[in-house]
């Protein structure tokens, strides 16, 4: 996968509202190398507004994806609804650079691939923590969680005396 179906001809487009539609699955996700498994189909829809001497582009994902719970590590459905705004700005540089959340290329420039601003805001809004709401994970990997926690009471090891020194300091 090279990402060029991302690839926006923006000189050919006629002056005012442009929509385009996209697909994104796992191989897009992995074309950046991210680490976490996201598993899904997210639908993009991008209304490229075009101006003289600018593309406003006004960009939705919605679909669901799967990612492993981070407490029970059983998969998880997230349902994703965002939307983004992008302005591309033709100026006199001589590659693309992006500064205060607007991107400027060079005015002859054709076309511009949207496939890093898809993931980029895509990552930036995904949750950082994917947990089941409550009651929802795997009760066999809670009761192993709880098994070994240093919290369950039922646990009758000595603890270090050094903890307790170290546990009245962050009391106080």
């Amino acid at each position: 996968m090279d990402l060029e179906e991302f690839c926006i001809p923006f000189s050919s487009l006629k002056h005012g509202s442009n929509p385009f539609h996209f697909k994104i699955d796992k191989t897009f996700f992995e074309f950046f190398n991210n680490s976490a498994s996201f598993n899904g189909d997210l639908e993009v829809v991008a209304d490229v507004r075009k101006e003289t001497h600018l593309l406003d582009l006004r960009v939705s994902i919605e679909g669901s994806c799967n990612v492993d719970c981070d407490r029970c590590l059983d998969q998880l459905n997230i349902v994703i609804n965002q939307n983004f705004n992008s302005i591309i700005k033709f100026d006199h540089v001589e590659h693309e650079i992006i500064k205060d959340d607007v991107v400027y290329i060079p005015y002859e420039s054709y076309e511009y691939n949207i496939a890093f601003l898809l993931y980029e805001n895509f990552t930036l809004s995904f949750p950082k923590r994917n947990i089941h709401k409550e009651n929802e994970c795997n009760p066999n990997q809670i009761e192993i969680i709880q098994q070994y926690s240093h919290n369950n009471k039922e646990n009758n090891e000595e603890i270090d005396p050094r903890w307790n020194a170290l546990k009245k300091l962050k009391e106080q």
